[in-house]
C-alpha cells in the first residue's frame, strides 16, 4: 500500500495473478470500503467506464503526484532520467504512453517499481479502448466453445 499526498494507491493481485493498482481520490473510509473499480485519480467524471470512473493516464499521476509536489519540471525530470525532454513532456501531456524503458527509469528515480508505471499504462489503455470500442468489439467477436 502506498500513500502519495492525499491519495491512496493499493496494489493487489487479480485472480489471474496480475498486479493491478487502485487509486483513490481521497482516504475517506466510506469511499475506500465501497470502491471496487480499477483506478481513478479524481472524482471528475468525463468518459465513464462500467465502474463509474474515467481512465487515468500515467502522465496525470506523474504530474500530480511527483512533478508538482517535488517542484520538478519535465526538463529536470528528463535530465534525471537521461531521456529527452519531449519524451517526458509528451507523457505528462498524455500524448505518449509509458514504455518499459521509461517505466524502469521512473521506478529507479522515484523508488517505485516498473510494474507500477506499466500497470497504470495498461489499465489506462484497456479502459480507454473499452470506452471507445468495447461495444463494437463485443458485437463483432464470436465466442468459441471449448473443444472436447
Amino acid at each position: 500500500m502506498y500513500y502519495l499526498n492525499s491519495r491512496l494507491i493499493l496494489m493487489s493481485c487479480t485472480e489471474e495473478g496480475f498486479l493491478r493498482s487502485h487509486v483513490f481520490a481521497s482516504l475517506l473510509e466510506e469511499e475506500v470500503s465501497t470502491f471496487i473499480g480499477e483506478s481513478s485519480i479524481t472524482t471528475e467524471v468525463n468518459q465513464m467506464t462500467k465502474n463509474g470512473m474515467r481512465p487515468v493516464h500515467p502522465g496525470e499521476v506523474l504530474k500530480e503526484e511527483y512533478l508538482e509536489p517535488l517542484g520538478l519540471t519535465s526538463a529536470a525530470l528528463a535530465r534525471a532520467l537521461s531521456v529527452s525532454t519531449p519524451t517526458i513532456n509528451d507523457i505528462v501531456l498524455q500524448r505518449r504512453g509509458v514504455s518499459a524503458d521509461v517505466a524502469l527509469r521512473l521506478a529507479a528515480c522515484f523508488e517505485t517499481t516498473p510494474e507500477f508505471w506499466l500497470n497504470l499504462q495498461l489499465t489506462y489503455d484497456l479502459r480507454k479502448t473499452e470506452i471507445e470500442r468495447g461495444s463494437a468489439i463485443k458485437a463483432q467477436v464470436r465466442r468459441l466453445s471449448h473443444c472436447a
